[in-house]
């Protein structure tokens, strides 16, 4: 095998984390203000030689009952499955095992998971919206599992390095997993009045679940991580899948009144754009003063960030004076982004593979290192 193939960089000390972690932290707090002169560059190189993740065998089934910390040890340790470089901020997600979290609000209001290979999911439990009436139980089985790992991630990580806050979910994508996307859209239809009893119950039973788990960071001073973005304050990339089915005025009448909620409880509020499917809600979501960023993700199958078909979308949103994240799929992606678009208000999260090839070219392309 040549040497190439054994290529690696050393995992780095918590000193180093620390204070490369503390110079990112100031400067993604100046790209929420749109004052950052140079573009927020997230770099993170997988290490192709890395441990096997074991969280899944830890969490093998929902019925299973795992020891939180050493599951919490072990997502501790997954975070150096790449070296970071530029502003990149490393976190900890607070995964059912290695797989991804869903909607977990869902739960925490009756649906039961289901464990996959690689997801999770649930099947509907709601059969006449009429008769349904969220109501959140802090006992919830699924609600105190999901705490008592995130308070032991926060004991295992390094004080520098903060777990996520769960992807909760906004309150629309969630009833849809438990009423079923196609019903949920005859509901919207001709029902929407049901549709507005429910936000008003769901928004803030969201809010309730957000602060369980934002006091429990060990320093709240440290600000706040999401599987997105580090803030100063409290933040959450907002979201709705369940918007592509909707026309723009459903979609002022059913979820703009959620966002003037939210913006009582998130100084730092992203919308997660997902999707062409999306972009008819992006005027809407424009008129929002409170949306601070929109990470835009084109979805599977379509043309990168870096393709110049996005290009007008990209420029609104920057020139309405908000930040914007994308995402480039190698480095190359990356440089083109940076020299495509004026560095206030941008950033990049790009992911490649580690080798000697990319470490030079990090410092050729962007005169940053891997760390």
């Amino acid at each position: 095998m040549s040497t190439q193939n054994h290529f690696t960089l050393p995992i780095p000390s918590d000193a180093v984390l620390a204070e490369r972690i503390k110079a990112s932290r100031r400067k993604v707090a100046r790209w929420w203000e749109c004052k950052n002169t140079s573009p927020v560059l997230n770099l993170i190189l997988n290490r192709p030689d890395f441990p096997t993740c074991q969280a899944d065998r830890m969490w093998p089934t929902p019925e299973a009952d795992p020891d939180f910390a050493l599951l919490a040890a072990e997502q501790m340790r997954w975070v150096h499955h790449a070296a970071f470089g530029g502003d990149a901020i490393p976190h900890v997600a607070p995964n059912f095992g290695k797989r991804g979290t869903p909607m977990v609000l869902s739960f925490f209001l009756g649906a039961q998971p289901i464990f996959g290979p690689h997801t999770i999911w649930y099947d509907p439990i709601i059969t006449d919206i009429r008769d349904f009436d969220p109501e959140f139980d802090p006992d919830n089985a699924w609600f105190k599992k999901n705490l008592a790992l995130f308070e032991e991630l926060a004991k295992a990580s390094p004080q520098f390095i903060l777990p996520d806050i769960p992807g909760i979910g906004d309150y629309l994508t969630n009833l849809s997993g438990l009423r079923g996307v196609q019903d949920l859209i005859y509901d919207v239809m001709d029902s929407p009045q049901e549709i507005r009893r429910i936000r008003e119950k769901m928004v803030p039973i969201f809010a309730e679940v957000y602060g369980s788990f934002a006091k429990r960071y060990l320093n709240p001073e440290e600000g706040t991580q999401t599987w997105l973005v580090w803030a100063p304050g409290t933040t959450y990339p907002v979201q709705c899948d369940f918007s592509t089915m909707m026309n723009p005025a459903q979609f002022r009448e059913h979820i703009m009144p959620e966002l003037e909620f939210l913006s009582g409880h998130l100084e730092y509020m992203c919308w997660h754009l997902d999707g062409p499917d999306e972009i008819k809600h992006l005027d809407a979501l424009l008129e929002s003063p409170h949306i601070k960023t929109i990470q835009w993700v084109p979805g599977a199958g379509q043309p990168h960030d870096c393709e110049p078909q996005w290009r007008p979308m990209i420029e609104k949103i920057l020139a309405s004076g908000r930040g914007v994240i994308l995402h480039a799929y190698n480095l190359e992606e990356a440089r083109t982004l940076i020299e495509t678009y004026p560095a206030k208000g941008l950033q990049i999260i790009c992911w490649d593979t580690m080798n000697e090839e990319n470490v030079g070219k990090v410092e050729r392309y962007f005169g940053e290192k891997m760390w």
